[in-house]
């Protein structure tokens, strides 16, 4: 008798790779990701038609080429590195995102920094091992972007979208994995959050932040890689309307300045994370309301001033 497959019965396991040709092993102890809003497309490409004159009506051939895999998901962003392995669970995403760990330049020399490395460098991938009730599915050579959100009174979620080649497909039973590298994530709030724009804590109703990474498979006689070929930060942010002493977003806008934008969530004087952009540019605003608050919702751009410097910056303690 048929028995049908249960989509909650899965399992999203994503490695490094050591490079493009090296599928590693998945750790069930470490690599395991709590997702949630998960989007598999296991074969997608071009459709190209072959429409010979044959003397009769019909469908013509039809052809499905360049292949890739996607993957998307979301993940709730713990506000703590683990304490035992004093790792952050997300950096391997993050990696992928083409962002690099680097030293970190604070105080504590145990913490990790992650800090987004020029778009000519090519970036680490993953592979993805995704079970679904008895089946695994591969994803190799996966490369992604991430957009960090941020809404008062929800998770803070990273929200990633990869593509890669598909590997394979086995009759595989569900493991048993471990989250314990995941520590338990806090709401956004006035308690667990600070976000600081052009040095003002204003009150934020919803804030964006996009990597900008643009994905491409390259597919070629003896190539077929996924490659992050270009980036174009960006984001948005809702905040109510104050006084302009207190913030003035339409002279900053005017005189195209560039601002600093800092985003810390977690518990300051024991263990954080913290997203920074030493300089945005503020866009094009427009008035809103929120109930009856009014509020600015303005779209920024990130900027990379010189070769040396980041543009954006990722920190946990």
């Amino acid at each position: 008798m048929h028995s049908p497959i249960l989509a909650h019965r899965a399992l999203v396991i994503a490695s490094l790779e050591n490079n493009d040709d090296h599928t590693p092993t998945p750790k069930l102890a470490t690599d395991a990701i709590p997702v949630s809003e998960l989007n598999v497309r296991l074969l997608t490409g071009e459709t190209i038609n072959h429409n010979p004159l044959k003397g009769h009506s019909g469908t013509s051939s039809q052809f499905l080429t360049n292949t890739h895999a996607e993957i998307s998901f979301e993940i709730a962003l713990p506000f703590r590195k683990n304490t035992a392995t004093k790792t952050v669970p997300w950096s391997n995403l993050l990696q992928a995102c083409g962002m690099n760990i680097e030293p970190n330049d604070e105080a504590n020399s145990k913490n990790l920094s992650l800090s987004l490395i020029p778009a000519e460098n090519l970036s680490k991938a993953l592979s993805f091992h995704y079970y679904l009730d008895g089946q695994l599915y591969s994803i190799r050579n996966a490369r992604g972007n991430a957009i960090f959100i941020f809404d008062p009174g929800q998770l803070p979620i990273l929200r990633f979208a990869f593509i890669g080649k598909t590997a394979s497909v086995a009759d595989t039973p569900l493991p048993q994995a471990s989250f314990a590298a995941w520590n338990q994530p806090v709401p956004v709030s006035p308690q667990n959050t600070s976000i600081s724009v052009h040095n003002t804590q204003i009150a934020i109703q919803r804030l964006s932040l996009n990597l900008g990474n643009n994905l491409r498979m390259l597919h070629r006689t003896n190539l077929s890689a996924s490659l992050i070929n270009n980036r174009e930060p960006s984001g948005s942010l809702s905040f109510d309307h104050t006084d302009r002493t207190t913030f003035d977003p339409l002279s900053l806008i005017k005189n195209e300045t560039l601002i600093p934008l800092s985003i810390t969530h977690g518990d300051t004087s024991a263990q954080y994370w913290k997203v920074s952009c030493p300089h945005i540019q503020l866009l094009e605003p427009s008035l809103q309301k929120d109930g009856n608050v009014s509020s600015f919702s303005i779209p920024f751009s990130v900027h990379k001033i010189s070769l040396q410097s980041h543009d954006i910056k990722v920190f946990a303690s």
